[in-house]
């Protein structure tokens, strides 16, 4: 019985006030998870690894062995001018 007499009443407008309050608060966090998948998505967007890209390992292998190709390439001409 003590418990019952120590108790606040809390009228329907309180309830009612703390029940939208609530609902904005959660309504506030979905906004943010939101805002930052968007801004995540943005990010992706912007930048794409070239690594991860068809395109991008073509372009990749190409200056690699052209890179390669040409260090092979002038050392066999050193060697032939330099023998003569």
């Amino acid at each position: 019985m003590a418990d019952t007499q120590n108790e606040v009443v809390k009228s329907k407008k309180q309830l009612y006030d703390e029940a939208r309050a609530e609902k904005l608060k959660q309504r506030e966090k979905e906004q943010a998870k939101e805002l930052k998948k968007q801004k995540k998505a943005e990010l992706d967007k912007k930048y794409r690894n070239p690594v991860f890209s068809t395109p991008g390992k073509i372009l990749i292998w190409i200056l690699a062995i052209s890179m390669v190709a040409v260090i092979v390439i002038s050392l066999i001409y050193l060697i032939i001018t330099n023998v003569k």
